[in-house]
């Protein structure tokens, strides 16, 4: 794991304490994330937390999920907590699970040629970029990386959504190597975004060339 996505992580984790029910939910959802790609052993915890969140918001149908889920990973305490809820009395149909997909989404302008995003993913948990590469000048030596200030903008408020994780991308200053006219595919997670939001932007920094504006959701 690397090591910004530990940072990451152990921010996360940090949050239930603060009483902050909807900010832990949106933390859990970054930490699981990260914990299904590295495969890590927290996963039991990331979804005991949104779980009890979730109860605290009035959300029982995902609270139950979540717990159920953390007990499937191990967890004593999810255990507990579940056996306190009765399921009959939960209309399951009320789980926000969310997933919608954009194959080959249109910029009104971008900054590179030689990236390209092949689709976007949209999930209660994350949004994710697909991408590829194709390394077309650097004959020797070439190589790729995301930077770790990357994000998403939502055009219509102006907020900002962080990158959390990649595959098959180092986040910089780790470097991903690429022969000359080789092409990568890799994705990038950032934080979810709304399931309203109509167009977005992807900057990866401001002196980077991996800028693209006006992205079509809707």
């Amino acid at each position: 794991i690397h090591q910004s996505d530990k940072q990451l992580v152990n921010y996360f984790l940090s949050i239930p304490k603060l009483g902050n029910y909807a900010a832990c939910v949106s933390s859990m959802n970054n930490a699981i994330t990260i914990g299904k790609l590295q495969k890590a052993s927290y996963l039991d915890n990331s979804y005991y937390y949104r779980g009890l969140a979730n109860l605290k918001l009035g959300n029982k149908a995902d609270a139950y999920k979540d717990l159920e889920k953390s007990v499937e990973l191990g967890s004593s305490l999810a255990n507990a907590e579940l056996s306190k809820i009765k399921a009959s009395s939960i209309d399951f149909s009320k789980v926000k699970s969310f997933n919608n997909v954009i194959k080959s989404p249109v910029a009104k302008s971008t900054k590179t040629s030689d990236v390209a995003i092949v689709g976007i993913e949209q999930t209660n948990e994350y949004t994710a970029l697909y991408c590829s590469y194709t390394n077309s000048q650097y004959p020797v030596g070439g190589w790729y990386s995301i930077s770790p200030d990357a994000y998403l903008r939502d055009k219509a408020s102006g907020k900002r959504y962080k990158c959390i994780a990649t595959e098959n991308c180092a986040i910089s200053p780790d470097q991903t190597p690429i022969n000359l006219k080789e092409t990568k595919r890799f994705v990038l997670y950032f934080q979810a975004i709304p399931q309203n939001a109509k167009e977005i932007d992807f900057v990866e920094s401001d002196d980077s060339t991996w800028q693209f504006y006006g992205i079509k959701l809707k």
